[in-house]
């Protein structure tokens, strides 16, 4: 039970024990990337590596790796660093690597000459070593032609995606990224990766992801002109947005909302029952159709909703692609959905976001959780929070399963929501 004494205890319990393996494993981290650098530093000299002890100079930039090994929302929140990437190096050579995946959203931007797929997820929570070895197979496979002159990993956080490794192992002579001691709650995490970037950036003060992105252009010496998101659809998403839809019944003018009642972090998803209240108010206040979204995971979530609801609940979860979601979500009057991917893609598209966000008002801004990182980037939003955690949680909610999310009522949701449609400020 939420606030209870076993669940303080558990928690507790839960938060040291893993403290110490992590401990051990950004250990064993350290002492893989200290042989590492040996090893390159007596053994493997190639491409343009005396660039590396010389200023960055963005003149010099001509081929350009940028490593993205996170989430939906994640790649969202980067596209505006692509644009200007692209705008301050207008000759060069960019190639992009993601996550199968988060492949689908990036393969149509215009940004980047290369999209390619690196699968890590073998590597990503276990041994060092195994890393290593599995970055420096992709490169031989996949980038063993380039001679990178720049590579950027733009993630201001413990790089737990291996980022770091396949940016050292691709030869570029200039790397960049943010420190690991970027974030001051996870010093005891650090895995040594800094010492595999050549140019390292500093946390400073607690900013939204998207300008934390924006920076490392500044760091190049480049200039930033917008900081827009962008999502890049094609043809047939379009269609299929447009054909789902009107099988559904929804015709030009209904009034439609989407709903997102997953995510990727239990904690952060406000209980589905909480959804179905808010949903059959909108059903009443609003009328029109709801659209439920999200990837397969969700499609329990969304037939539980469709089924409490009725036919004017149309259930997408699982049956869309990442951009194809994003055409539906164009379509929409309005967004109401945990922090997860689907909430960035409804920020990108243009339409007011309501967030049930887990992290508490006096939690710490600098935060995974935190909306001053990971909130809406979008002209008109609503980020609602939990005044304050619940025990035995201090700084964020640390629980397995919803917990301070709870402590939301659908009353506050569905004023912010009535509020969202009739006036386009932003509250947060």
């Amino acid at each position: 039970r939420p606030g209870s004494a076993d669940c303080g205890g558990d928690i507790a319990i839960r938060s040291v024990k893993g403290r110490v393996l992590r401990a051990l494993h950004a250990l064993d981290w350290r002492l893989a990337c200290g042989a590492l650098l040996l090893w390159k530093r007596f053994f493997h000299r190639r491409g343009k590596q005396g660039l590396n002890e010389r200023r960055l100079a963005i003149s010099e930039i001509k081929r350009v790796l940028v490593v993205r090994l996170d989430e939906i929302g994640d790649m969202v929140l980067t596209t505006p660093f692509l644009r200007e990437l692209r705008r301050n190096l207008p000759q060069a050579a960019i190639t992009l690597v993601v996550r199968p995946a988060v492949h689908n959203i990036v393969a149509l931007c215009p940004y980047v000459d290369r999209v390619l797929a690196y699968d890590d997820a073998e590597s990503r929570h276990q041994s060092a070593l195994l890393a290593i070895v599995h970055a420096r197979r992709f490169v031989q496979q996949q980038l063993k032609s380039e001679q990178f002159d720049l590579a950027i990993v733009p993630r201001w956080d413990v790089d737990t995606t291996c980022a770091s490794i396949l940016a050292y192992v691709s030869g570029a002579a200039w790397r960049i990224g943010y420190s690991e001691y970027a974030s001051e709650e996870k010093h005891y995490l650090n895995r040594g990766l800094d010492g595999l970037l050549t140019h390292v950036r500093e946390g400073g003060a607690v900013q939204h992801e998207v300008m934390r992105n924006l920076d490392l252009i500044r760091l190049l010496g480049g200039s930033v002109s917008e900081d827009r998101l962008e999502l890049w659809l094609g043809d047939a998403d379009e269609r299929f947005a447009e054909a789902f839809l009107s099988d559904h019944g929804v015709r030009t003018g209904d009034f439609l909302l989407a709903v997102a009642p997953g995510a990727l972090n239990p904690r952060r998803r406000w209980p589905i029952e909480n959804f179905v209240e808010l949903t059959r108010w909108s059903r009443e206040h609003m009328g029109g159709f709801v659209v439920v979204v999200g990837g397969k995971a969700e499609h329990a979530l969304g037939q539980q909703l469709q089924a409490s609801l009725g036919s004017r609940v149309i259930d997408a979860t699982g049956r869309a692609s990442i951009r194809e979601t994003a055409a539906i979500l164009a379509r929409c009057n309005a967004f109401v959905g945990n922090d997860s991917g689907p909430m960035h893609l409804a920020a990108a598209s243009g339409i007011p976001v309501l967030e049930i966000s887990c992290h508490p008002g006096s939690g710490a801004p600098g935060h995974e959780n935190s909306p001053l990182r990971f909130g809406p980037w979008c002209a008109k939003h609503v980020v609602l929070r939990p005044a304050v955690p619940l025990a035995p949680c201090v700084d964020a909610c640390q629980a397995r399963s919803a917990h301070c999310i709870r402590s939301i009522p659908v009353v506050e949701a569905a004023v912010s929501l009535a509020k969202l449609l009739a006036v386009s400020s932003c509250v947060t």
